[in-house]
């Protein structure tokens, strides 16, 4: 069953008899206003156009990934300050994985950098191809499985920080649609491409982290 106002399909476990509660929540989610649902679907549009040069891709994709990642990251920083009575943290949703940096340009720092800038988004890519591989043979639709793969990450993530799970899901929502929209053309493309998309959404927390410290 095809969902006209996304465009994508319904999983089989949302039809038959027992599936009233499926039914309700697309009830729910058919009376967004279509604005927003348009904003949305523009969005998709963009990251599922692999025509585009690749460059001009990975800046959108950055935009699209880490502009919202920031405005969660506030959100869960602020929620999860009030719910601790400790306040919000300047590091926001990272401060879980960073706050045992020095302030000084030591080996473990410079490491930290290298890993996280140059390191962790291409292992992190390579990981998620056989995973997102055993998703589209579950789930099939391309929206759904990414949707499993955010939550994936995001759950693996909130193993080192709960604030960092919730912050990161969506960006890997974008990096696995980003994969899987490039793999249609090959695989070394997807890998390439989405790990540069994610290279540049570490780079930022990265420069903010270095001047938070070392101001």
């Amino acid at each position: 069953m095809v969902d006209a106002r996304f465009g994508f399909a319904v999983p089989s476990l949302c039809q038959g008899p027992r599936s009233r509660h499926f039914h309700c929540l697309f009830k729910v989610v058919n009376t967004v206003n279509d604005d927003r649902l348009r904003h949305m679907k523009r969005i998709l549009n963009i990251l599922r156009n692999t025509d585009q040069p690749v460059l001009s891709y990975v800046w959108r994709a950055w935009i699209i990934a880490f502009v919202p990642s920031l405005l969660i990251s506030v959100l869960v920083t602020q929620l999860l300050g009030l719910m601790s009575n400790k306040g919000p943290s300047p590091i926001g949703a990272y401060q879980g994985l960073f706050s045992y940096l020095e302030p000084s340009l030591s080996w473990k720092h410079l490491s930290w950098v290298v890993g996280t800038i140059l390191v962790c988004p291409w292992l992190e890519t390579l990981l998620m191809w056989p995973a997102l591989s055993f998703l589209r043979a579950v789930l099939h639709e391309t929206l759904w499985v990414t949707a499993a793969s955010a939550l994936l990450w995001g759950y693996i993530h909130s193993k080192f920080a709960i604030s960092w799970g919730l912050t990161v899901v969506w960006s890997f929502f974008v990096f696995s649609l980003c994969f899987l929209e490039w793999q249609k053309k090959s695989t070394l493309k997807a890998v390439t491409v989405t790990a540069l998309v994610h290279t540049c959404q570490n780079l930022a927390p990265v420069l903010l982290l270095d001047v938070i410290l070392w101001r």
